[in-house]
């Protein structure tokens, strides 16, 4: 392996374990604003990610330096016309063509065209990452190294959400990888009812827990998908595995735990739904075993495990679904109907075009309120109205043509189930909420998880 193909790797996977990490630097500018208040969404920013998958394109630009000249010298070259290149190719294709239309209406239709051109750049940085992750093939980034970086991830930011939860506050600050400083008095901060008091959801490094859900519980399903996989698990002894397999088993199992319990503490309904659903649906596909705890109990027992299991599943799912029922905010579902509406408003005033990308906010008011005791400026918390209303009917189609892309492949890779998993949990996810498009760790989900898959 080359020093060029090495370094890719190790970046790769420092990217993959500081996803979520919000450490940047921001630019305010004036189309930044609208109506006088600074918008997030509107800021040019750069992260430490984005200068990470920078370093990865150039690296992988430099490393296939000599592919382009001879491609360039001899239109039949064997290396190009490898399965990775050609998939490459024919995406990058469908997603130049859908930036040429983007691109088109920001200059020509757009209310601010400055907003719309930076989002536009954010899109090209990360469909330039899904094309690098889709044409590196199946075997270059190895699947258990992969699980261990994710583990670790999840495992420090399930951490600090938890002392969150304790200090009900922020714990180290801005400089933590990016942990936004707050506290009870924070405006905007988002509160639940905890049995009569009022207490804050953990925010970890995100900027809302709903993001920070939405990390773990992507992840908690893809490494739970692989333990499933993984049948020396059910047939040996924890006392008989190599110290190598006891310290990855040790750590994956402290991620899950801490994981979940952190995910309960984002008090994030559309989440936990997603991870119910994943249980049921794993514990349905087998009739006789309950596999989701066999992976870890049955190295300690040696013993397979009975009914009593799916009895225990079924106890959890309930209580789950009680405390969704008892923590849900009504004011929250009606801030959500009032975007929706907001945003079917704002698609019918341009039907086939929409108002522009990134013009949802600076746009709403223009179409109604969302009452609050603040100036509320959010995108509609749903990413398909939110390409609706800004992108159109072609945006949408564009979106649909990329999913049906993804569905009709008979030809997947070894990471296929999990990834398959996430990309289910992420369109599930997308009713609810709006960051897999306008949030940095959002995108970076999204864009790994479409990467693997194409």
């Amino acid at each position: 392996m080359s020093s060029l193909k090495k370094l890719q790797k190790i970046i790769f996977y420092l990217l993959i374990f500081l996803i979520p990490c919000n450490l940047a630097k921001h630019w305010p500018q004036s189309w930044s604003y609208v109506s006088g208040i600074l918008v997030d969404y509107l800021i040019p920013t750069l992260y430490v990610t984005d200068i990470l998958i920078i370093t990865l394109l150039i690296l992988w630009l430099l490393e296939k330096r000599t592919v382009i000249l001879s491609k360039a010298k001899d239109l039949k070259s064997t290396r190009f016309r490898n399965p990775p290149f050609r998939r490459a190719r024919k995406f990058a294709i469908t997603i130049i063509s859908i930036f040429l239309l983007y691109t088109l209406y920001s200059i020509l239709y757009t209310k601010n065209l400055s907003a719309a051109f930076y989002k536009l750049i954010k899109i090209i940085e990360f469909s330039l990452l899904i094309i690098y992750i889709s044409s590196q093939g199946r075997s270059t980034f190895g699947r258990k190294t992969f699980i261990q970086v994710l583990s670790l991830s999840v495992l420090w930011q399930s951490v600090l959400a938890i002392a969150q939860w304790f200090k009900q506050a922020s714990v180290f600050g801005y400089w933590f990888f990016g942990e936004q400083p707050y506290n009870a008095s924070t405006l905007g901060i988002k509160m639940i009812n905890w049995f009569g008091s009022l207490r804050i959801p953990s925010y970890g490094t995100f900027t809302h827990p709903n993001v920070l859900a939405g990390f773990l519980v992507i992840n908690l399903i893809i490494t739970l998908n692989y333990k499933l996989q993984i049948t020396n698990y059910k047939k040996n002894s924890i006392f008989n595995l190599s110290n190598k397999n006891l310290r990855s088993y040790i750590l994956d199992l402290t991620s899950l735990i801490l994981g979940t319990v952190a995910l309960f503490l984002t008090f994030s309904f559309a989440s936990w739904l997603v991870l119910i659903i994943y249980l049921l649906l794993s514990l349905r596909a087998t009739a006789k075993q309950s596999p989701i705890l066999d992976c870890f109990v049955l190295p300690l027992s040696g013993t397979p495990r009975n009914d009593k299991t799916k009895l225990l599943i079924y106890c959890v799912t309930g209580l789950l679904i009680f405390l969704l029922i008892k923590f849900i905010d009504p004011e929250s579902l009606t801030r959500r109907f009032k975007l929706t509406e907001i945003a079917i408003k704002m698609w019918l005033s341009s039907p086939l075009f929409g108002v522009g990308l990134n013009n949802f906010i600076p746009r709403m008011e223009e179409f109604g309120n969302v009452v609050t005791n603040y100036r509320f400026l959010q995108p509609v918390h749903n990413v398909f109205l939110l390409v609706l209303s800004e992108t159109g009917a072609i945006g949408v189609f564009s979106i649909l043509y990329l999913v049906f892309r993804v569905f009709s492949k008979r030809k997947i890779s070894s990471f296929s189930p999990s990834i398959l998993y996430t990309l289910y949990s992420i369109l599930f996810l997308g009713l609810f909420d709006h960051y897999f498009l306008t949030l940095q760790q959002g995108m970076l989900l999204l864009a790994l998880t479409l990467g693997f898959i194409f």
